[in-house]
């Protein structure tokens, strides 16, 4: 379970929750949009489509279980239509999954979408998510934070 402690001994749990925290605490980062705002509504929408169905429907590829026969037909049927979800919504040529700006919802959906790379699920049949998945894979912070941990190699220049 994700989790952030907080000085004071104060805990937060839940990816969408700590995202949005992190992203409050640095305002001039823009990584959400303002309180009260439609946008906002939109950031909460996509943390928690992130959360409760495309991370859910990764969940039994990790589960340690071997899928076979129908029960992977199914997994993949779902898994498909949540990615599909994705695409729908990048489909009419926005950057990002609000708009044209980059925001904590996209760092989320990004991780979640890049464990296809894990379970062997080539994206190249929702050319606009694996579209976003290769553009927020080029951000300097994201490279960055894949190197640490150990995703991906650095190149020699």
């Amino acid at each position: 379970m994700p989790a952030l402690g907080l000085e004071g001994g104060a805990v937060i749990t839940e990816n969408p929750a700590i995202l949005q925290y992190l992203a409050d605490g640095d305002l001039q980062s823009r990584l959400a949009p303002a309180h009260g705002t439609v946008e906002r509504a939109y950031l909460q929408q996509w943390l928690n489509f992130t959360s409760s169905e495309l991370h859910k429907a990764y969940g039994p590829y990790f589960s340690g279980q071997a899928l076979q026969g129908i029960e992977k037909d199914n997994v993949d049927a779902k898994l498909a239509r949540r990615i599909g979800d994705v695409e729908s919504a990048l489909a009419d040529g926005r950057s990002f999954i609000l708009g044209e700006s980059f925001t904590v919802a996209d760092a989320y959906l990004f991780v979640v979408l890049n464990w296809s790379n894990f379970i062997g699920l080539d994206l190249a049949r929702w050319p606009h998510v694996m579209a976003f998945v290769s553009r927020v894979a080029m951000r300097p912070a994201v490279r960055a934070a894949m190197l640490r941990e150990g995703l991906i190699e650095e190149v020699a220049a």
